[in-house]
């Protein structure tokens, strides 16, 4: 028997698998990346300057200055500005002219009926300062004001001047008025005294402090206009009725006067010459300082003229026009 052929299988080829590529150098080239990145990093923290950030604080809450909106007042007389609240009015103690008055007064609109309270601010001249006389004495402690009837007593600045505040109550010499509370305050600028008061009233003619803060407010506006370079006189004033003779002082800045003293005249309403005197320091030698000269002089008149001005020169050896300096104020005549 024949034997059965049998199939030959062909061998089956091995399949080659292909070469994986090695993920090495990217992973060298990702540290490398990162360590260039860091050392960078590290030089720019040490090199840049450093910035110190301010703590964090809440935002402060900034009160409104209820003064901003208040009207301004400026007496060319006295040297001085204040601010007043909007809907008050302001007068002057015998119909001067606002701008030259040396007495105003400050008020609220008030309404009894509505039972308002009428409120008034006073700025007036005391005349000079005398040497070593204290604020107790200009302010009146010992004569208008009482020891016994005083609430409050504090030293403050004006304007950067020193001054007292004293809240008293009136005393028996005030008719009508005996125990009202009031505000005043004094202060000096240049040999000069400045009087302040605060009061209000109500329907029933009895005096409160309700709104006393009220004077501080008004009080913290007050400036003085004058400097080293203005002429502060302080006898007669402003609009003064006058009779001879007539006592003229004040104080005049440095350089106006020349060996201890200069003009003084006296001029019509037309500006015709009256009268003229010299006016003499005060403190001898003192004309050659750099600080303001006080001075005194006196004139001898006969006019017929109802109105004039007083007028104060520079004592202008030179003689050139560039030179002179000059400061006046209205007069009247008895």
């Amino acid at each position: 028997m024949d034997p059965q052929p049998t199939d030959q299988v062909a061998p089956i080829a091995p399949v080659e698998t292909p070469k994986q590529k090695s993920k090495l150098p990217w992973i060298l080239v990702g540290i490398g990346l990162l360590i260039a990145i860091g050392v960078v990093a590290f030089i720019k923290m040490f090199t840049m300057p450093y910035v110190q950030r301010p703590p964090f604080s809440a935002t402060p809450t900034i009160e409104p200055d209820p003064t901003a909106i208040w009207h301004t007042y400026t007496n060319n007389y006295l040297n001085y500005s204040l601010k007043f609240p909007s809907d008050w009015e302001i007068s002057s103690q015998h119909g001067e002219e606002l701008e030259t008055a040396p007495y105003i007064t400050i008020s609220s609109p008030c309404d009894y009926a509505a039972h308002e309270r009428c409120k008034s601010f006073e700025v007036a001249p005391y005349g000079d300062s005398k040497p070593n006389t204290s604020f107790e004495e200009m302010i009146g402690i010992g004569t208008h004001i009482q020891e016994n009837l005083i609430i409050s007593k504090s030293y403050i600045k004006i304007d950067n001047e020193r001054g007292l505040k004293v809240e008293s109550h009136l005393g028996p010499q005030y008719i009508g008025h005996v125990n009202e509370p009031i505000i005043e305050a004094v202060t000096t600028h240049y040999g000069k005294i400045y009087y302040f008061s605060y009061g209000e009233q109500q329907d029933t003619g009895i005096t409160t402090l309700e709104s006393a803060n009220l004077f501080d407010q008004i009080l913290s506006t007050f400036k003085f206009t004058d400097n080293h370079e203005s002429v502060v006189l302080t006898s007669p004033i402003a609009n003064a009725a006058i009779v001879s003779p007539v006592t003229v002082s004040g104080t005049v800045p440095p350089g106006w006067m020349f060996e201890g003293q200069l003009p003084i005249k006296l001029l019509d309403n037309n500006r015709k010459l009256i009268a003229q005197g010299v006016g003499r320091e005060v403190t001898p030698g003192s004309w050659q300082s750099s600080e303001p000269v006080k001075f005194t002089g006196t004139l001898t008149f006969t006019t017929t003229a109802k109105s004039g001005f007083l007028l104060i020169e520079n004592d202008n050896p030179s003689g050139l026009p560039e030179n002179s300096k000059s400061y006046e104020i209205p007069v009247n005549f008895k």
